[in-house]
């Protein structure tokens, strides 16, 4: 394809540019449901959760909760679970 000025866009660079936006769609909408938290725990293993975390950072509303932020392997429902057991035992010790 021939983009504006002759320029040529490649199909990758097409497809990335869609992804891109659909992660930035994502993050706003998933920023936007979390008002009401106390605490926000981002688990993860891309820079989405980066954005995410940004994102949520922007929002007057959620200026003085504590937002942490790890780095994990794609998590089952079951381990997911189980993380987040541990996460919020400790924090009401």
């Amino acid at each position: 394809k021939t983009g504006l000025f002759g320029a040529t866009i490649s199909r990758q660079k097409h497809d990335q540019n869609r992804e891109n936006e659909q992660i930035r769609k994502f993050v706003k909408d998933v920023a936007h449901k979390v008002r009401y938290a106390h605490t926000i725990h981002i688990l993860g293993s891309g820079e989405t959760r980066f954005a995410l975390q940004n994102e949520i950072e922007k929002q007057k509303e959620l200026a003085n909760i504590i937002i942490t932020n790890s780095a994990c392997k794609k998590l089952t429902r079951q381990e997911f679970e189980m993380e987040t057991e541990k996460l919020f035992s400790t924090e009401d010790v």
